[in-house]
């Protein structure tokens, strides 16, 4: 579909039905008491412009804070950062005259949401409590700008520290020319709870937002329940396409973590590539939930440490020194340490905090050769085999994590844990084993 095409698709779109349980409330509302706000809608007074929706901001506090947890351009809020286009997606959604956000927004005490910058109608549906307090997080949603980010750093949606669940990003790229090409080779990177060795680690900006090849991906703009390019200006010289600009968003089912987030995207391949960027965040945050702790490390370069766990292992066993570096954001930074390689069954003693919901086992090791499993046992006790398929011998530093469950890990003071790397495997590596247990409620 050509953009004069969508564009004109969008123009005879007609309004959805109004939805059940909606009533008109001043831009400026509060609510008191327990519920969720199931629907915003927003119908602006009249035409809007791209810069009257930038300038235009939605704030909302939940529960008496004194500080918003959703402040956001009003655009971006509704999945665009470039203007009026059209947007349908499960979460938001644009029409002409009519914007609405359908992310569950669970409160206890109460609310207050307030749009400035722009006139219009406001109107909200508000449902019963869907869960009790402590057992859901509130929304969240911010912004970031940068123009241009920071050779060699990463364009970060979010960093932050708790426990929750990522949800949603809208982004908006603008080149400073449109002959400066290539921004979209970026890669999303997004790690949680202190792991070195991204969660996701993606191929590009127009793969890791679904659209396919970067020459066909920004002439078409489309709109889809999960992901979404609703907005592109391209220019074409001589016949040889540019990418002016370019609004995208993506949902997740959940990206979850329970000590800390990042949440970022690299301005082209190895951040080499300037340009403007702008984003939203939308995450679920869950105040006094679930937090991992560091119990326990064990060094295996140190001998030390080694001794205090009890660490043995069977058979033949090579020592190496490695510096290298971890993928991703970390490609930058060199560690040296050492590392162990064995073929026998390993074996130490850990502590962990006996009011725990079960632990994370995180191994640092040498991810030169693929395809490493080994079979994990708790105070004897088969658990699962850990498998570690990828392999990359540039930048070789990798951290994995297993999750203990409660079953093996609650109610004691230490655990013995024993690793058997299976006999058709490459040699197990590991530099050092961190021990992380949950803590709340």
């Amino acid at each position: 579909m050509s953009l004069e095409r969508a564009r004109s698709t969008f123009r005879a779109t007609s309004h959805p039905a109004t939805p059940r349980g909606l009533r008109r409330v001043p831009l400026h509302t509060r609510h008191h008491g327990a519920g969720t706000i199931e629907l915003i809608q927003f119908r602006p007074a009249g035409k809007v412009t791209a810069e009257q929706l930038g300038r235009a901001r939605i704030q909302i506090f939940w529960d008496g804070e004194t500080e918003p947890s959703v402040d956001l351009p009003l655009g971006l809020f509704f999945g665009s950062g470039l203007g009026e286009v059209c947007v349908r997606s499960l979460a938001f959604s644009m029409e002409r005259g009519r914007y609405q956000n359908r992310l569950p927004m669970p409160f206890w005490r109460g609310f207050e949401l307030q749009v400035d910058g722009i006139k219009g109608q406001l109107e909200l549906a508000i449902g019963p409590p869907r869960f009790a307090a402590g057992e859901a997080g509130t929304l969240h949603a911010l912004y970031r700008a940068a123009a241009p980010p920071r050779p060699d750093h990463d364009f970060e949606w979010l960093g932050t520290k708790g426990a929750g669940k990522l949800v949603a990003t809208v982004l908006t790229v603008v080149p400073p020319d449109p002959e400066v090409k290539r921004w979209w080779e970026g890669d999303l990177r997004s790690y949680s709870d202190g792991r070195r060795t991204p969660s996701l680690h993606g191929t590009g900006l127009e793969d890791d937002h679904l659209g396919g090849w970067s020459n066909t991906f920004f002439t078409n703009p489309f709109t889809l329940p999960m992901h979404g390019e609703p907005g592109a200006q391209i220019i074409e010289r001589e016949g040889e396409q540019y990418n002016a600009r370019v609004t995208l968003y993506r949902l997740w089912p959940g990206l979850r973590f329970m000590g800390s987030i990042r949440h970022s995207l690299e301005h082209g391949n190895r951040n080499q590539v300037q340009a403007f960027y702008a984003g939203a965040v939308f995450y679920y945050l869950l105040a006094g939930g679930p937090q991992l702790e560091e119990v326990d490390l064990l060094d295996l370069g140190d001998p030390a440490s080694r001794r205090s766990h009890g660490f043995r292992v069977k058979g033949p066993r090579q020592w190496a020194s490695l510096e290298s570096t971890f993928e991703g954001r970390e490609d930058i930074w060199l560690l040296a340490d050492q590392t162990l390689a064995h073929r026998g069954a390993a074996t130490f003693t850990a502590k962990v905090t006996a009011r725990n919901r079960g632990c994370l086992l995180r191994r640092l090791y040498d991810q030169h050769a693929a395809r490493q499993r080994a079979r994990v046992l708790v105070d004897g006790t088969y658990l699962a085999d850990w498998y570690t398929v990828e392999r990359n011998s540039e930048s070789r530093w990798a951290e994995r994590d297993i999750f203990l469950p409660p079953s093996v890990t609650k109610g004691k003071a230490s655990l013995t844990i024993t690793l058997e790397p299976r006999p058709e495997a490459p040699p197990w590596s590991a530099a050092e084993y961190r021990l992380l247990c949950t803590k709340g409620h």
